[in-house]
């Protein structure tokens, strides 16, 4: 990247690498989020990003961005930002800005690509820092690649089961509210869902009643519209994949108290919709209790005391 004329080109780059000092090379940021760590002045950090959800203003997605390359940025670094190639938009916008606000050109660079592009950029001699959030499959074969040349330095944020508790004293209104948000944002398609929802039995048929009350009257629609509350999938396979855990789940002796059901929009025919799901009846042995889903499926697991949840909510 010091060098462009004698590398391969960027397939985009809103702010050119053409001026990068030769002290300073990239860090690259792959996947969902971009961690760094202030440290003295080194070369290129890449950044991979994912589409969960897609860099926007007021998202979580927008400030864990900004609390990611401010420190890169502020201690010297230049930055290469590889979005998803099914959410490149929203990366060109964050450098439009930092453009207009005086950032000089090749220190925050965007190149579009695919998993292709990830790897050259992972293998580049002058990237110095490689940061990946997503699956662990993935996450080992980034880790594999940055032990092939020069052992770059990596940093890993991957998959988990995240698990939300609702203790015998809590307000079950809140417990419903905060179950769903954990749940039902943005489809389910976040990393820190909390699909493990554990209710202590003595209300468990208040919260279970309450949240699919409340869950019933999100509208499934056309995510421009400001009513919408659930809406598509990213793509027809994942909504498929989504599906297909509920489906398991059912077959292994869950019992679906609420939807999990295919919706079609009016004037949206083609769209990857998808109902948000309520699971009971779970077991350790499915496949929906150990695997992440990346959906909004809601596993309501009973428990009585406070060390069967925290055993629950770290197995």
């Amino acid at each position: 990247m010091a060098n462009p004329s004698t590398r391969r080109e960027p397939t985009c780059s809103l702010a050119s690498t053409r001026s990068l000092s030769s002290r300073v090379s990239p860090m690259i940021c792959l996947d969902a989020t971009c961690h760094s760590t202030p440290r003295a002045t080194r070369t290129p950090d890449v950044f991979l990003w994912a589409w969960s959800p897609p860099l926007a203003r007021g998202t979580t997605r927008f400030r864990r961005a900004r609390g990611r390359l401010r420190p890169a940025l502020a201690c010297g670094n230049s930055v290469i930002y590889k979005p998803s190639p099914l959410a490149p938009v929203t990366a060109l916008i964050l450098a439009e800005v930092l453009k207009n606000a005086g950032l000089p050109d090749g220190v925050f660079n965007v190149i579009q690509g695919d998993a292709e592009t990830a790897q050259d950029l992972i293998l580049h001699d002058d990237v110095a820092k490689v940061s990946f959030t997503g699956s662990i499959p993935t996450g080992k074969k980034i880790m594999k690649a940055c032990a092939e040349r020069n052992i770059k330095p990596l940093t890993l944020e991957l998959g988990g089961k995240s698990t939300l508790i609702a203790f015998e004293d809590a307000d079950v209104d809140s417990a419903v509210a905060c179950a769903m948000m954990a749940n039902w944002y943005s489809q389910g398609q976040v990393c820190s869902n909390a699909s493990k929802v554990l209710v202590h039995r003595s209300i468990l048929e208040e919260f279970t009643t309450k949240l699919v009350e409340a869950t019933g009257k999100m509208k499934v629609g056309d995510p421009l519209d400001e009513n919408t509350k659930v809406g598509s999938h990213i793509l027809a396979e994942h909504r498929d994949k989504v599906d297909g855990y509920i489906k398991s789940a059912i077959a292994e002796g869950a019992t679906k108290v609420f939807g999990g059901e295919r919706v079609t929009v009016d004037g949206l025919e083609g769209g990857f919709y998808l109902s948000p799901c309520i699971l009971t009846d779970i077991t350790k042995k499915m496949t929906v209790y150990k695997e992440e889903i990346f959906g909004a499926v809601l596993l309501i697991i009973p428990f009585d005391t406070e060390e069967e949840a925290i055993q629950i909510a770290n197995d």
